[in-house]
């Protein structure tokens, strides 16, 4: 496993609401369980994460988080997976996730781009959200919170 920076920046959109901005900065660890597979994990708001991305074609991001929720998103280009948000203590909520634009870019000096646009839809409630993702190799820099979410309205 190789210690990885990963920066992730979202912005939530429903109708009739303002949008939001969320913005964090987590260290993370990256491998490759199979040839042509990334898999970055990482926590988030007390979930673990895990990201694949399959460097197939077309290419596939999935995002599974666990903890008092689990989740698993996936995302193809045009494509629309429908899986299940499981509750604490019980219960599951469908949730479909709609893919409008999905890009993926190695560089050659081991940072990892994803750029996501698409539609969640959970229990009749649908918000639009772009996501930007980087990993970067090395360890998040230090500061006083450096898993502190930043938000703002726009």
């Amino acid at each position: 496993m190789i210690p990885v920076t990963v920066r992730i920046r979202t912005r939530f959109s429903a109708e009739g609401e303002e949008s939001e901005v969320v913005e964090v900065v987590r260290p993370g660890l990256l491998s490759e369980p199979e040839p042509g597979q990334v898999c970055v994990r990482y926590t988030h708001e007390g979930r673990a994460v895990c990201l694949t991305l399959e460097n197939s074609s077309p290419c596939v991001v999935k995002i599974r988080q666990s903890g008092e929720t689990e989740t698993e998103m996936v995302f193809a280009e045009g494509g629309r997976h429908t899986g299940v948000y499981r509750l604490h203590g019980g219960g599951e909520i469908p949730l479909t996730v709609r893919t409008h634009r999905l890009f993926s870019e190695q560089a050659p000096e081991g940072i990892f781009r994803v750029e996501l646009a698409y539609e969640t839809c959970l229990s009749g409630f649908c918000r639009h959200a772009e996501l930007s993702l980087q990993i970067r190799p090395g360890s998040a820099g230090t500061s006083a919170d450096p898993g502190k979410a930043g938000r703002s309205s726009r």
